[in-house]
């Protein structure tokens, strides 16, 4: 049987019947639950689950208080952009999935980090000149603390070291020379940091701060050590295991001394008869308790109702979203308005103008809000190029101007062709009107061509913005294949 820790529960069910001739007594023992998260480290966001694009959770607390923040991928992922300080996690830039988010909180310390050694050596210079801390909690940045050199008893520091802005998890080591290479030579390895802090002369004192607060002393600030309890020269002091941070205190009794030249005539550490047991601290009084919430993302829908349309009256549309949803509007009627291809066929109403149809997807497992997308399609009237002239038959020093009129056509472009006599009729291609003053005597065959529906629509004009009011241009759109576009204009 698998138990997560935090989210489930384990019930154990032990049952005994006793029978006692015609009567059954049922023994049921009480259920045994889980032990819930650690209070120190509890925790909880406000819901198990969150859409990609909505606002970013931030833990609670009922009991506990922030430590670390790390997160595993359960399922999806694989990024989660976690806050490691806070537990806020950024939604938009996380990936969609499930995630364990655990909080970790190190208890019973008296700070998060401690000074835990210091060496003088026998080296050239008195190197290596070095400093030992230790790491109680998991700190996220180790910008925050920086540690004093109070040399020759002055209650003023003559150097302070700022640690860099990386983080440090709780059981790390970190020394601090002033070079690398007789450090190096002397212990086997290389320093974490460099740094002039550490040039001490054997009998000088250093405090461990925390932003502004003294967590960690060594030596008496203030007080020049030569010939005192605490005096390194040439040699080391370092703390008594599961002791310390001692605040601004130096308590004598959390300390090993080595006393002054221990280390005198070495080349390396190991083959000192006393040599400085770098490494070795251990602190069991900081412990670490965690919290564990599942948290899953949901990528919202997206919704795209496919490209605008311009049709003809009487057509049916086939309309061409994406994706699983439904479709909506118009006063017409959809083959299978659950279907991204469902047809559409418009209503009588709706010839003439634009009808907007709207494309729904539903969010998932109801933690994100639907999408919608819209796509209109524009009905064009079918071309009508009905028209009329009063007479068919006209003299030339009759009526000056000649106009047709219409019953259910309009306009389109007016041409003409000669069937006998003219040649020439002035004909207005625009309007349809005859000049007949102007016009030669004959017979004349004359066409109106309407733009409408399978033929050519203008779909955009512009008048651009570089000097001159350029580009100046004009769309249009072909309903169907034209097979000589000289018959239009305008």
């Amino acid at each position: 049987m698998k138990v997560t820790n935090l989210t489930q529960r384990l019930f154990f069910y032990w049952g005994k019947q006793l029978f006692f001739g015609a009567l059954m007594l049922s023994i049921v023992f009480p259920a045994i639950s889980q032990v819930p998260c650690n209070i120190v480290a509890e925790f909880t966001y406000n819901s198990p689950s969150y859409c990609q694009n909505a606002s970013d959770p931030v833990p609670s607390h009922a009991t506990g208080s922030n430590g670390t923040y790390t997160f595993s991928v359960v399922s999806g992922g694989p990024f989660l952009s976690l806050n490691a300080s806070t537990g806020v996690i950024d939604l938009s830039a996380s990936n969609p999935g499930t995630y364990n988010v655990t909080n970790s909180v190190n208890t019973m310390s008296n700070g998060p980090m401690v000074m835990v050694g210091v060496v003088d050596g026998p080296l050239t210079g008195g190197t290596p000149k070095a400093m030992e801390l230790y790491v109680l909690e998991n700190i996220p940045s180790l910008s925050a603390f920086s540690l004093s050199l109070y040399a020759n008893g002055n209650t003023n520091p003559n150097t302070t070291y700022t640690f860099p802005n990386i983080a440090a998890t709780a059981g790390t080591r970190i020394w601090i020379a002033t070079e690398a290479p007789n450090f190096t030579a002397y212990f086997g390895f290389a320093p974490t940091f460099i740094s002039s802090v550490t040039n001490h002369n054997g009998d000088d004192a250093y405090r461990l701060f925390q932003g502004a607060t003294a967590i960690d002393q060594f030596g008496q600030v203030g007080i020049d050590g030569t010939g005192t309890f605490w005096d390194y020269l040439d040699g080391w002091a370092y703390r008594v295991n599961n002791t310390g941070p001692d605040g601004a205190n130096f308590p004598q009794a959390n300390w090993i001394f080595s006393g002054i030249d221990a280390l005198d005539n070495t080349t390396t550490n190991a083959g000192a008869m006393n040599p400085w047991p770098i490494g070795s601290h251990q602190n069991m009084l900081a412990t670490t308790v965690t919290c564990t919430r599942q948290v899953e993302i949901v990528a919202p829908p997206l919704a795209d109702a496919g490209p605008n349309q311009i049709v003809c009256e009487n057509e049916i549309v086939t309309l061409a979203a994406v994706g699983t949803g439904s479709w909506s509007g118009g006063a017409g009627f959809f083959s299978n308005p659950n279907s991204p291809s469902s047809t559409y066929t418009p209503n009588a109403s709706e010839i003439g103008t634009t009808v907007v149809l709207t494309w729904t997807v539903p969010g998932m497992g109801g933690v994100c809000a639907n999408a919608f997308d819209v796509m209109a399609i524009t009905i064009l009237n079918e071309a009508d190029a009905e028209f009329s002239y009063p007479n068919s038959l006209l003299c030339p020093n009759g009526v000056t101007n000649l106009l047709p009129t219409h019953i259910t056509g309009t306009d389109g472009r007016y041409t003409y062709g000669v069937i006998n006599g003219g040649p020439f009729l002035d004909l207005n291609s625009a309007t349809g009107e005859i000049n007949i003053g102007t016009s030669n005597i004959g017979t004349y065959g004359i066409t109106n061509g309407v733009s409408g529906c399978g033929s050519l629509v203008i779909t955009g004009v512009v008048d651009g913005p570089i000097t001159g009011g350029i580009p100046k241009a004009v769309e249009f759109y072909a309903l169907t294949d034209i097979p000589d576009l000289s018959a239009y204009g305008f």
